[in-house]
């Protein structure tokens, strides 16, 4: 019996308490989808998608032909003033529950992240696994954008860059990752170049044609789609994939990758790191892009397999030299591996990192496995 008045007690400060939480309706906040951050004349803009039903049936009803987004603009000094002018603006606060996407302006994303990572860190709100994307000019453009595809823009972007590192050309970075890289451990954050075109119809699409390269929180270049490839053979990150394959006797030929995988050790010999990287894979023949469409020879397939892996070789050796060498950026996380295996080198060198990069010698073996002749009807 004592247990249960103290039980009815508790119940009944809870209820007390939480009639003390301040609390709003949905309806009385924005309820964003996407946030757009620039930099202009030294003040911060930060445009908000937000959830906007366009339904004729009221505002809780959406209507699959109007855009059911707003766009929300505020400016300031800092990015929490910008996004208090942006509520001031609509009377109403901002929920960031609901947020997919973290859209960064070119030119803000090549001064550094590191201005924008205490409002990023700080909003609890936001979910760490959320987007990070760059503009290929300002993330207003991308922001404004009315891309069609579901009922809000931010959700096709979002489902593209998710369903984009599948095939090979696109990256993804979240919020987490950005905070780890800004912490300085050696590792370097890689993220999806966006822009905006307009298709035959006069439809608004989403293009992703290269992947920013970053360096200590600043955006110091790009790698094209066929070294974004590379960099995610090298990171074990590829799932699926179409491969051009140009063979003597059959002209071009699409392989699909069914199967990747990639193992990475890094050994010491005569003071030197040598990054040992093996992929293996499996695929298909699934087209013939000249030439006739009869199928390929049993006896040509060996061939076929060590013309596949020359490609996929090149590719990663091309992104090796890009990134070590010439932007001396570890977007490999080469220092997990070697803090890992090598502990004592990567103590030695931590200090400098940027400038061991380029005194790593890479390895690379890649076995390919064409497992079906035919060429498949899609």
């Amino acid at each position: 019996m004592k247990k249960i008045k103290i039980i009815g007690c508790l119940i009944a400060a809870a209820l007390l308490l939480g009639g003390c939480i301040p609390s709003k309706e949905l309806n009385q906040k924005l309820i964003v989808q996407a946030i757009g951050i620039d930099l202009q004349d030294n003040e911060y803009m930060v445009t908000l998608q937000v959830y906007f039903p366009q339904g004729g049936g009221g505002q809780s009803f959406v209507d699959m032909s109007k855009p059911n987004n707003q766009i929300v603009q505020g400016r300031g000094e800092t990015i929490s003033q910008a996004v208090q002018d942006a509520e001031m603006s609509q009377g109403k606060e901002t929920f960031f529950g609901h947020n997919e996407l973290i859209i960064v302006g070119k030119s803000l994303a090549e001064g550094g992240l590191f201005p924008i990572s205490s409002f990023l860190n700080s909003f609890n709100e936001l979910r760490p696994n959320i987007h990070m994307l760059v503009a290929e000019d300002t993330a207003e453009e991308i922001v404004r954008a009315q891309i069609e595809g579901s009922i809000l823009p931010a959700h096709v972007l979002g489902k593209a860059v998710s369903s984009g590192e599948d095939t090979g050309f696109v990256t993804q970075c979240t919020l987490i990752d950005v905070m780890k890289s800004l912490k300085g451990d050696g590792s370097q954050i890689y993220a999806p170049i966006v822009g905006i075109k307009k298709d035959e119809d006069d439809k608004i699409q989403a293009t992703f044609e290269e992947t920013a390269v970053f360096q200590e929180g600043r955006f110091i270049g790009g790698l094209d789609q066929n070294h974004t490839r590379g960099l995610l053979w090298i990171n074990d990150q590829i799932v699926r994939a179409n491969i051009l394959v140009e063979d003597e006797s059959y002209g071009k030929l699409s392989v699909q990758i069914t199967r990747g995988t990639t193992r990475r050790k890094p050994k010491l010999e005569d003071g030197q790191i040598i990054m040992e990287i093996c992929v293996a894979t499996k695929g298909i023949i699934n087209e013939r892009v000249s030439g006739d469409i009869s199928p390929v020879q049993n006896e040509d397939i060996e061939r076929i397999e060590k013309q596949l892996a020359n490609t996929i070789q090149q590719e990663m050796e091309e992104t090796l030299e890009i990134g070590l060498s010439q932007y001396q950026s570890d977007i490999f996380n080469f220092a997990a591996d070697i803090s890992k295996y090598q502990p004592q080198f990567y103590i030695m060198h931590q200090e400098n990192w940027s400038e061991t990069l380029p005194e790593i010698n890479c390895r690379i073996s890649v076995d390919c496995n064409i497992n079906r002749l035919e060429i498949e009807t899609k």
